[in-house]
């Protein structure tokens, strides 16, 4: 038998099972809902290798274990398909309308709370329905499920805490509705209520201990009854916990007036602060690379945008760039999933979005890199975030579609998973989406620039502009996909370190695609 060498063996006890095994088991991966897996790479570009109708929109989050994606739908459809075959194991009715939380499948169990007010505890292999609990209220936070049980809230403003066979171990009254999802860390479970409150718990068995409840005025206090009323915007989102500190983003829900940032709190002490944000609400999750400390936070029109150690006056970048706008990403409210070589995550334009993950060479607050970019024909949002297992993609959209993506058999039409409600959602997906433009190497260190199309360049121009919007060079399309920039203008002058904007335009100077391009010298 081959023995493995001392460093890798090293290094293998260190990783969790969870990554070891490339599971994607519960929202945003793992317990402190870093949605960070740097063991995982994809292929880009990548193919739609996986294309599912539920004939509802899918705002939860899917997950992957084992090779299984688990999603579920606005209607309660739930499912299991094996990506290895494409195929439905199994699909079973939850019951509900506006449907939500995201699965969690661990021990060979799924955990899925519904609109109905019921957690359900499935068979993983099989979908037989093994426990049922009734929360009294609907549950939309998706369920964290720890060693020690499976927590959650409710609108009701209870928190709930089972064991892992979906048994009542206790309950805590929180001040005001519950509908965000609890992380984990260092023992500890925090969770927001809809009262501008973070709690920090720790499961004592049959109880429950405070540690601290937190607001933006009054930290440290022992009980929601004894917190001053805090002012400024709510909590809207799922905390995460890294360094720490719990990040969670805020905002009101009208975009008004008020403190639209992300923030964050002391994990040791409950001492908030504010960090950095743009304009408007911050309604996801933020993920982290543990590696490079940089944090992704997409917000509802501003788009993603990264912040150092997720602390700062100023990002290090931004998805809607500084110069250039109609080449931006504006409204992200999908959780990004960080993996080593790219930041993935969806958006309000339909898209499904390929980032470079690192700050830019040449000074904060430039337009973040996109590599690649896939678009749905119905322009529907991408509210999802993204699972990510054996380098495929898996993401939900608004048009009742499950969406996977790596480097395998392209797929040109959907398979059914909703048989008994036909609402015809796959005769208007028909024909599938198209990737857009995208350019390599981008950062180009000089040389040239390829800039690719999915579909061939008959018939279009491909502009470039400067970051005023100027056209510095018209290049001829070709019928091959592929254009190369010799990083010239058309005075045939060298281009000057910077950014640019590819333009792509039909024969009605239409624009078809853009792609921001970063020339370095």
């Amino acid at each position: 038998m081959k023995k493995l060498p001392l460093s890798i063996l090293f290094i293998s006890l260190l990783l969790p099972v969870s990554l070891l095994a490339a599971d994607w088991p519960q929202f945003k991966q793992t317990p402190n809902r870093q949605g960070c897996s740097l063991t995982e790479r994809v292929t880009l570009p990548s193919k739609l290798c996986a294309w599912f109708n539920f004939n509802s929109p899918i705002i939860a989050s899917p997950v992957i274990v084992s090779g299984k994606a688990y999603a579920v739908s606005s209607k309660g459809l739930l499912a299991r398909i094996d990506l290895a075959t494409n195929k439905i194991d199994w699909r079973v009715s939850l019951g509900g309308v506006g449907n939500e939380s995201s699965p969690s499948v661990v021990g060979g169990k799924v955990y899925v709370g519904t609109k109905i007010g019921k957690l359900f505890v499935l068979d993983a292999s099989t979908g037989a329905e093994i426990k049922q609990y009734d929360a009294g209220s609907p549950i939309f936070a998706s369920p964290l499920v720890l060693d020690s049980g499976v927590y959650f809230g409710s609108l009701n403003a209870k928190f709930h805490a089972l064991d892992l066979n979906g048994n009542l171990k206790w309950t805590y009254q929180a001040k005001n509705n519950i509908i965000h999802s609890a992380a984990s860390d260092s023992g500890c479970i925090v969770f927001c209520d809809g009262n501008k409150l973070l709690y920090r718990f720790r499961d004592l068995g049959s109880t429950y201990g405070v540690v601290y409840i937190s607001h933006i005025l009054n930290w440290a206090t022992t009980s929601p009854s004894s917190a001053a009323p805090p002012s400024g915007d709510p909590f809207l989102a799922t905390p995460m916990i890294w360094n720490n500190g719990i990040f969670v983003g805020r905002g009101n829900q009208e975009y008004g007036g008020g403190s639209h940032q992300l923030t964050r709190i002391n994990f040791s002490t409950g001492e908030y602060n504010v960090t950095s944000g743009p304009c408007t609400g911050v309604f996801t999750t933020p993920s982290v690379d543990t590696a490079t400390h940089l944090m992704y936070i997409g917000s509802n029109n501003t788009g993603l945008f990264a912040l150092r150690n997720g602390i700062g006056t100023w990002p290090d970048w931004t998805t809607n760039g500084q110069y250039y706008e109609t080449t931006g990403v504006w409204g992200v409210n999908s959780s990004p999933a960080v993996v080593a070589n790219c930041l993935i995550f969806g958006s309000e334009q339909g898209e499904v979005h390929f980032f470079q993950k690192d700050t830019l060479p040449y000074g904060k607050g430039y337009g973040g890199v996109q590599f690649w970019s896939y678009k749905t024909t119905s322009g529907k949002a991408f509210n999802a975030s993204p699972a990510v297992s054996d380098g495929k993609v898996m993401i939900g959209s608004l048009d009742g579609c499950l969406y996977g993506f790596w480097n395998g058999t392209e797929v040109s039409s959907s398979v059914t998973v909703d048989t008994v409600h036909h609402t015809n959602v796959n005769d208007r997906q028909s024909p599938p989406g198209v990737w857009t433009l995208t350019a390599s190497p981008n950062p180009s260190p000089g040389g040239s620039i390829a800039i690719f199309s999915s579909n061939h360049f008959k018939d279009m121009t491909l502009s470039i502009l400067d970051t005023r919007g100027r056209e510095i060079r018209n290049l001829k399309a070709s019928g091959s996909g592929v254009i190369n920039w010799n990083l010239m203008n058309s005075r045939n002058e060298p281009v000057a370190a910077g950014a640019y904007v590819a333009v792509l335009k039909n024969g009605t100077d239409k624009t078809i695609h853009t792609v921001r391009l970063v020339v370095m010298r």
